[in-house]
């Protein structure tokens, strides 16, 4: 479980995704609404940086890549339950992008 330190940010993104759909909270819809866009340039950003490097050191991390799997698939979950599309399709290419870019590194 050492690994829950690597992966807090992630289940707390997923925790306030959470609240601003089931949870109605409009504090948390803003949150989403800034963070979301910006991490989607970040992964987009990863993965254009490995194919156009030939030799990039990835980030060590102990999170099982299951654990990403789970929390971006009820990001997405979430978001598509409550219509909010725009940030479904976001977090269904960060989920895609994040699939792709650490099976490059492997």
């Amino acid at each position: 479980m050492s690994w829950l330190k690597d992966a807090w940010i992630d289940v707390t993104v997923t925790i306030v995704i959470v609240l601003a759909t089931i949870g109605d909270m409009e504090w948390a819809r803003w949150a989403v609404t800034i963070y979301t866009p910006l991490m989607l340039v970040l992964w987009l950003s990863a993965y254009i940086q490995r194919y156009s490097q030939s030799k990039i050191k990835a980030k060590k991390t102990s999170v099982p890549p299951a654990v990403h799997h789970v929390l971006y698939g009820l990001d997405v979950l979430f978001t598509t339950y409550d219509r909010w599309w725009w940030i479904a399709g976001c977090w269904a290419l960060i989920w895609i992008l994040s699939a792709a870019t650490g099976r490059a590194t492997k």
